[in-house]
């Protein structure tokens, strides 16, 4: 676990630094490029050279990989393994013709991930190193060594929202959403996140806008749940993702919660940003905004359900880039108390993430 203790000092310090303590806009863009690509090194390094056994679902990709490795056409591979998932297992398929050793899936999921989401950081965010601290603190970074395949669709899917928020019409972003279904078809579960986009472009002000997101939230929450419930119906096996009986979701089982507490957490930041916030010069938060409202209140109504919980990756990535930008439109002395009591508050939720240990994620070891 001290390998991962050390990131989050490391990021935080890096953090400070580049965001703080440099002067001159020119030196601190150039530093904080520097810092970035150096903080998405270490945490791509930590993640290529875990061992099979670090994270839940490693192992069963690598024998996934393995499997399609000893296949001899791409006809074989998918009816060994019939996975939903076809530019997975192309993926695989191509890559395993080049090297045979199933440590290859993790260094390249982990690299393309890691890719990824710096590129929209990149791209994307107003400020990169506290996206980057926020991919760390918020466990998304830590989600990925436990379901590698759908963060590998989540990472495609949140770039290509942001693509589509600045254009709807957009080729490029909605090919690039695709891939991310044919990588996990839970991504299609991220079309709801592509019409809030809709919702925002016919929205006065954000107020309204929250307003009627909070209610088709709430409204969406309910046919979900009948959703999943008719789905259970079907394949009863998923029943122990639904129980309600999952330690790291339920307050009153445990006094844990701590599912529950993040969601409650960012309702706060949304909501500061809807009513103290300023007019943003840059309104693509405010095309996340629908996104974000759904994925708190959902989050919060199926705190107990592990299978939900995972649906909603797809929207926890989004904050990433979204907190930050949310935060720009704060006038500056609300910003910083914001800002330090929000690392404050996820420093203590991601290591509390990692003493629970529900991933498999310690203690780390190299392959």
């Amino acid at each position: 676990m001290a390998i991962y203790i050390f990131l989050i000092i490391i990021l935080i310090i890096l953090s400070f630094i580049g965001t703080y303590c440099i002067h001159g806009e020119k030196r601190k863009v150039q530093l904080q490029r520097y810092f970035l690509i150096l903080s998405f090194f270490l945490l791509g390094m930590v993640m290529c050279l875990r061992s099979a056994q670090v994270g839940s679902d490693t192992s069963t990709y690598c024998r996934i990989y393995g499997e399609i490795a000893r296949t001899s056409s791409i006809v074989d591979a998918f009816q060994v393994l019939p996975l939903s998932a076809p530019v997975y297992i192309l993926f695989d398929f191509i890559l395993s013709r080049f090297f045979s050793s199933e440590q290859t899936i993790i260094i390249a999921t982990s690299l393309i991930i890691c890719y990824m989401m710096f590129k929209t950081i990149k791209d994307y965010s107003q400020k990169w190193l506290h996206s980057l601290l926020l991919f760390v603190l918020l466990t998304v970074y830590f989600q990925a060594f436990n379901g590698a395949r759908q963060m590998l669709a989540v990472v495609f899917a949140v770039y290509a929202f942001w693509i589509l928020a600045g254009n709807l019409k957009s080729v490029k972003g909605w090919l690039i959403y695709l891939v991310s279904i044919g990588i996990h078809n839970t991504a299609i579960i991220f079309l709801v996140a592509i019409l809030g986009i809709w919702l925002a472009d016919r929205s006065k002000n954000n107020k309204t806008l929250f307003i009627k997101t909070a209610a088709l939230s709430v409204v969406s929450t309910l046919f979900l749940g009948a959703g999943v419930a008719f789905v259970i119906m079907i394949f009863p096996r998923y029943l122990m993702y639904v129980n309600g009986i999952n330690p790291e979701s339920i307050l009153v089982d445990t006094g844990s919660g701590r599912i529950a507490l993040l969601y409650i957490f960012e309702l706060l930041i949304v909501l500061a940003y809807v009513f103290v916030s300023r007019k943003s010069k840059v309104f693509s938060e405010k095309k996340a905004l629908p996104a974000l409202v759904f994925c708190c209140i959902c989050g919060m109504v199926f705190a107990g359900n592990t299978l939900i919980q995972r649906l909603l990756w797809y929207y926890e990535a989004l904050f990433v880039i979204a907190i930050p930008n949310m935060l720009a439109t704060i006038d500056k002395k609300n910003r910083f108390i914001i800002w330090f009591f929000m690392v404050l508050v996820l420093s203590v939720y991601s290591v509390w993430f990692l003493l629970e240990n529900k991933g498999n994620m310690v203690p780390y070891s190299f392959f």
